[in-house]
């Protein structure tokens, strides 16, 4: 049972029984395989077998050293071992084995007066499971008969060394019962009971009477102590003292006369009423200690009633103890005599069932299987797995929309804020160039273009202000603001205006590394703003000194990254700076720092005419658009604002099916095509993500 030999398949291994081509036997004793545990494969040469896919080549029907538990493979069924070569040999330790039987194997009982029993066994090797199912039923009933021919010989055994004992013990009983009785001076047990319950409950019933004495004197006492001059007593509490009784009643028919001389007109001086208030005192002082000297008599009475009642139950509850070592005595004797009796007869139908012992089960049916698997149970399996593959893909897609807090598309911001989306940049592969070009006809440009679009129309609505000055900024770092500064400013230059571009993020400038500009030693807005001797010239890099990068534009970097950028911004240089630039130029961009962490771009925000604000699609989240609408609001009356929508369709599943493929019907079109087909999932993500959004 511990030795389990399978067939090593390419999908699953079967285990094998009768049918091994081999049989392993171990080394060692078996109970030193009782917490042992081993497996190893073994695959069937022509000339031996080779062990875990090593090439050494072991001879059959000999014992291997080699390894942990020695072992030996001896051949047998030499025609099975011609279609299998290789097999897998699990040494189980022996809990493992009975933990394993223990679980398969079910025992129920047919019906609930029956007597007959339903084995049931699991498992992947039918004729194992009917050679166990025979084992175990043989075992129970050989057990079963050895059991019960056990306990007849001990029986018969046990009898016989018990018979010479009783005649003594019945004869040692009898003279302990006749000894106790003179001990304890007993003669009818039921009869002395009855006697001391009786006086015990007399005396009970007078040490009650005296406690309701007791509680109407202390009554009646304090009644007295807090009595007032000239008033009545209470009579008739349930004192049985007569001279209480007595004295109580003179005491009133005292107060009761004295009061009724005084209303007939009598004063105090009065001689009737001076004579019955002298009487007053007396009567009451002997009331009080009539009163305390009954009290003292009826502690006395309690205290010798309580003292016979305890000894009455002294006495009583002896009595239970003497019936019980009575009754020992007498349950003894009983014994000993109903045993000799009982014995005699046990001894004969020991011997008697020791010579015809029958089986104690029978078997009704022998084991069979069903060929059906009842383990797993396909239909049901395959509907589990039908449910988990149509609800699990919803659930996941439910919970990635309910949890995801990035602006993805348009409709995200406008339903949330009232400010103009002027342009959707698209997604940017990290492999594509993030530098538009002249002429360039690519996905990035005409978004670029469109923005360029959108920004004259939202400058032509204001027709008071020029809009020179264009601040770009964002919320937070990284959502693309030098990105759009950059190839705005390209897309500008493009249409034949002096454009100039202003990297007025000091604490992180990014427009250098975007140019691929080394900024060592290139003074900038930092350098101008802090000294006075730096002129405007000496930070502009022009567009001829950009020639190696093919700007149309002009260019001022950040400079040295100063301590104080956001003093320095707030110095009224800068305005010049910005003054001085919209003399000479027709746009002038400037890339600032970003709006939620600090305040650079706040204190210089009123010099803007047109704020165009970035977003980045799959990155900022959603909680951040009120942060725009409290900047929108700030900057409300002094510039133009539009948002801006960076890496659009970066996440399939919210990008739109751009197509830039235009035909305009004379044989002139752009030459690629930046149509994407989306898969079926991502089809299938949009379809529910537009039923959201309605």
């Amino acid at each position: 049972m511990q030795t389990e030999i399978y067939s090593n398949g390419k999908i699953k291994s079967i285990e094998l029984w009768d049918t091994a081509p081999f049989k392993i036997v171990w080394g060692v004793e078996k109970n030193e395989l009782k917490d042992k545990s081993f497996t190893f494969e073994i695959s069937l040469k022509e000339n031996g077998y080779t062990v875990n896919n090593d090439s050494k080549v072991y001879p059959l029907n000999t014992t291997n050293f080699n390894y942990s538990i020695p072992f030996s493979v001896l051949s047998r069924n030499v025609a099975s071992s011609k279609k299998q070569k290789d097999f897998i040999v699990v040494l189980k330790a022996k809990n493992q084995v009975l933990n394993e039987l223990t679980n398969n194997l079910t025992i129920t009982k047919q019906g609930n007066q029956s007597n007959i029993l339903k084995l049931v066994l699991k498992g992947g090797n039918t004729a194992k499971i009917n050679a166990i199912l025979a084992a175990l039923i043989s075992t129970f009933d050989n057990d079963g008969v050895n059991d019960r021919q056990l306990v007849f010989e001990k029986t018969i055994e046990f009898v016989d060394s018990r018979f010479h004992f009783l005649f003594s013990e019945l004869d040692s009983i009898e003279n302990q019962k006749a000894q106790y009785k003179k001990s304890q001076g007993l003669s009818f047990l039921e009869a002395d009971a009855g006697v001391l319950m009786q006086k015990s409950y007399t005396s009970g019933n007078e040490i009650e009477k005296i406690d309701t004495q007791l509680a109407l004197t202390d009554l009646m006492f304090g009644a007295l102590q807090s009595n007032k001059e000239f008033e009545l007593l209470p009579v008739n509490l349930g004192i049985t003292n007569n001279e209480i009784n007595v004295l109580s009643n003179k005491y009133n028919d005292i107060i009761i006369n004295r009061n009724k001389f005084i209303s007939e007109g009598g004063g105090k001086s009065n001689p009737l009423v001076a004579t019955l208030t002298q009487q007053i005192n007396p009567v009451k002082n002997n009331l009080k200690a009539t009163i305390v000297g009954y009290k003292n008599t009826l502690n006395y009475q309690k205290n010798e009633l309580i003292k016979i009642n305890g000894q009455s139950l002294k006495n009583y509850n002896r009595i239970p103890d003497n019936e019980k070592s009575l009754r020992a005595i007498e349950r003894q004797q009983n014994i000993k005599e109903s045993l000799y009796i009982l014995l005699l007869q046990k001894r004969e139908e020991a011997a008697v069932n020791l010579a015809i012992t029958n089986p104690t089960i029978k078997l009704i049916e022998y084991p069979n299987y069903n060929k059906t698997p009842i383990f797993p149970d396909r239909t049901l399996f395959l509907s589990i797995a039908f449910l988990i593959g149509l609800i699990l893909p919803i659930i996941i897609i439910y919970f990635y929309f309910v949890s995801n807090d990035k602006i993805q598309s348009k409709t995200d911001v406008e339903t949330r804020i009232k400010i103009p989306i002027i342009g959707e940049i698209p997604f940017v592969q990290e492999t594509e160039n993030k530098l538009i070009r002249a002429f360039d006809r690519s996905v990035l440009s005409e978004s670029f273009r469109m923005l360029r679009t959108n920004l004259l129309f939202l400058q032509s609505a204001n027709k008071k202000i020029k809009d020179q000055v264009i601040f770009v900024t964002s919320s937070i770092k990284g959502e693309g603001k030098t990105f759009v500064s950059l190839n705005l400013a390209i897309t500008l230059a493009s249409t034949n205006k002096k454009v100039i571009l202003l990297g007025a993020d000091l604490r992180n400038p990014q427009l250098h590394t975007m140019l691929n500009y080394n900024r060592a030693g290139k003074k900038g807005i930092s350098d101008y703003i802090f000294d006075e001797a730096i002129t405007l010239e000496d930070i502009i890099t022009s567009k001829e000194d950009n020639q190696h990068y093919k700007l149309d534009f002009d260019v001022i970097f950040s400079g040295t990254i100063p301590p104080n950028p956001a003093e320095l911004l707030a110095s009224p240089r800068f305005k010049e700076i910005i003054d001085t630039l919209k003399e000479k130029y027709d746009y002038v961009i400037v890339d600032t720092a970003p709006t939620l962490l600090v305040t650079d771009t706040t204190m210089i925000s009123n010099i803007a005419e047109t704020i165009l604000f970035v977003t980045r699609a799959n990155f900022t989240e959603k909680k951040l658009i009120k942060h725009i609408e409290e900047f929108h609001h700030i900057n409300n009356n002094s510039s133009q604002f539009g948002l801006i929508i960076n890496n659009v369709g970066q996440n399939k599943i919210y990008s739109s099916n751009y197509t830039y493929s235009y035909n305009y019907g004379y044989g002139y079109g752009y030459e690629k095509d930046y149509t994407r087909k989306l898969s079926l999932k991502h089809q299938l993500f949009r379809w529910l993500r537009n039923k959201k959004n309605n």
